[in-house]
């Protein structure tokens, strides 16, 4: 499929975030006809050790992050492929003038993505123990976010692995730090439902109320 990308982004002269972003939507319906919508459960409890080992003493999802980065780090900065990468981003034109192999260098680019983007895939599945079509819905603006704030140019040519690190951190700061709104508003919701211990069931009024056997239609 990255190769697909690739060749339709050289083809259309489409940005190339547009594309992507085009790609991940077909991809996610295809998976959603195919699985008819519904989760697919996995067997194979080998399957699940690479989402729940621990090496190390720490989860294996965090070795195989932290190997990415460190690859992908020296790989951009480091490497003739990473500054052609840079080059393309900065200015296209001018990069195809100096010699660089702009096409070769853009399918590369969209494989390694392809790449990671399956192995997160497949460290996801492992650990939700099933398949999933409609899962990760909006992880994508939150990877953009993250690149956004650690500096990364959307229109290319600018950006370091630590700076989006970085962005990563504060993305995950600010997500802990609105934690305790969430909890003040379950103890708000218990409250209003007459539980001013703060306790009590959480579940909707009207599925209560055909439990008890009750018909309340007024759900909070």
């Amino acid at each position: 499929m990255a190769w697909l990308t690739a060749l339709s982004l050289r083809a259309l002269k489409i940005n190339a975030l547009i594309t992507t972003l085009a790609t991940m939507q077909i991809v996610r319906g295809l998976a959603y006809i195919i699985s008819d919508g519904k989760a697919v459960g996995i067997e194979d409890e080998r399957f699940f050790t690479l989402g729940y080992a621990n090496w190390f003493g720490l989860p294996a999802p965090i070795w195989l992050t932290v190997a990415c980065l460190v690859v992908f780090g020296l790989l951009l900065n480091k490497t003739t492929f990473g500054r052609n990468t840079l080059a393309i981003g900065g200015n296209e034109e001018a990069a195809r003038l100096a010699g660089v192999p702009v096409v070769r260098t853009k399918i590369i680019i969209f494989v390694l993505s392809g790449l990671v983007s399956a192995a997160a895939g497949i460290i996801l599945a492992s650990r939700m123990t099933s398949g999933q079509p409609m899962t990760s819905i909006g992880y994508e603006l939150i990877v953009i976010s993250a690149c956004v704030l650690g500096g990364v140019s959307l229109k290319g040519g600018i950006g370091k692995i630590s700076y989006v690190v970085a962005g990563i951190l504060i993305l995950g700061t600010v997500e802990n730090a609105m934690k305790p709104a969430e909890y003040l508003a379950i103890l708000t919701i218990r409250r209003a439902r007459g539980d001013p211990a703060g306790g009590g069931d959480l579940r909707p009024l009207q599925t209560k109320s055909q439990t008890c056997g009750l018909n309340l239609n007024r759900t909070f």
